[in-house]
């Protein structure tokens, strides 16, 4: 790839994860708004301190983007979450305690911030075993809650670890950005829940 197509793709990748984290925010303040209940409140506050949170971690992508490999580009038709997976969940819920998928998914974005740094730091110590570890469990977390594109990137990081390759710092941004995107798309799903629109199981 020429130089010119790195820099397009590299602004490619950060309209993503700028676009999204702005996305996120506006439908949190959105459900924050809305009538939620006592349970459904608190799961929108831990959602907005992930958001924050996150926003910190790919602020390096967004503000510096010192990214010089290729890079996948973005595109507005990738499907993030598995919708049959999340209605799946819906089924969890039971009368007087709905939101099962809320707070699966407010549990899972802060843990994925953890092994978000946790990558990070077994990749500066050269520790390939570890960064597969974590990246196994991360994976299979992801795809409990239908993050399909997420989950297959992190079992590709998994699979080069477990060769003995470290995942470099453009594969850790992109996952970083598929972070982003994932988390925005189940937030979407959790406000259909919230709100009752949800689409039945066919």
């Amino acid at each position: 790839m020429s130089h010119p197509d790195r820099i397009a793709s590299r602004q490619r990748l950060v309209g993503q994860v700028r676009s999204s984290m702005v996305e996120l925010n506006e439908l949190l303040a959105r459900m924050a708004r809305g009538r939620l209940t006592e349970a459904q409140g608190r799961m929108v506050e831990q959602a907005v301190r992930t958001a924050d949170t996150l926003a910190v971690a790919v602020s390096d992508l967004v503000d510096v983007c010192a990214v010089e490999d290729v890079l996948e580009p973005a595109t507005d038709e990738v499907r993030w979450v598995d919708d049959e997976i999340t209605r799946r969940l819906r089924l969890l819920d039971r009368p007087g305690r709905p939101g099962v998928l809320g707070r699966l998914v407010t549990v899972w974005a802060d843990r994925s911030l953890g092994h978000l740094e946790a990558l990070r730091r077994a990749t500066r110590d050269g520790a390939a075993e570890r960064a597969a570890r974590v990246a196994s469990t991360w994976r299979g977390a992801t795809q409990n809650l239908g993050g399909v594109v997420l989950a297959s990137r992190l079992g590709e990081l998994e699979g080069a670890a477990n060769a003995g390759r470290l995942p470099s710092p453009v594969e850790l941004d992109q996952v970083a950005a598929a972070l982003a995107a994932t988390l925005l798309a189940l937030m979407e799903r959790v406000e259909e829940e919230s709100s009752g629109e949800i689409t039945p199981l066919r």
